[in-house]
């Protein structure tokens, strides 16, 4: 346990890119809320283990597992977390690329920076993994933030616009990149 202690307390400093920013949690917070008007209890998966994403989901009494490799960093995680103890806190060590979850299983998918941390080959399988577990008219929230120069950058305001007026719906994506503005709206 006291590995799992200092582990967390090292996580714990780590600051922006590499936990979400106060702002971007208000964007997690209302993809949440969107989905808690839609289902009672939204069954959540969260790609990683990011403590702040995994509170928020459980505040609004969403079933949240958090699924990511390396059990150390998901229980240091979970050390950091509020609602540790919930029983609305579930978590699975393995990677993304082959989860065991049965299909169909989320209405809500999020993850916080989980594709940045893999090479970009990887990608198509992990987002294929996360159509495979989300539910019909389910949604996927994603927060990256190292685009490639050659990549088209999304336009926030327009996609959070978007989902606004309800016209993002079933397995579209919502590309968050935190890099590609230092405003504090992006």
């Amino acid at each position: 346990m006291e590995k799992i202690k200092q582990i967390a307390s090292m996580l714990e400093k780590l600051d922006f890119p590499a936990r979400p920013t106060k702002n971007q949690l208000m964007l997690y917070k209302k993809i949440v809320c969107k989905t808690c008007t839609l289902k009672k209890q939204p069954e959540v998966l969260i790609l990683g283990a990011t403590p702040e994403i995994r509170d928020l989901c459980i505040t609004y009494n969403c079933k949240t597992t958090a699924i990511s490799p390396g059990n150390i960093a998901l229980e240091a995680m979970t050390y950091l977390m509020k609602h540790k103890n919930s029983p609305n806190n579930k978590t699975i060590e393995s990677d993304w690329f082959d989860m065991p979850l049965p299909d169909n299983s989320y209405d809500l998918v999020l993850t916080d920076i989980a594709l940045t941390g893999n090479p970009c080959e990887k990608h198509k399988q992990i987002l294929k993994e996360v159509h495979r577990v989300l539910k019909s008219g389910g949604f996927f929230f994603l927060r990256s933030f190292d685009m490639l120069k050659h990549e088209k950058k999304p336009d926030h305001q327009k996609l959070l616009e978007q989902w606004r007026n309800g016209e993002i719906t079933r397995n579209d994506f919502l590309y968050l990149g935190a890099r590609i503005s230092l405003d504090e709206n992006h």
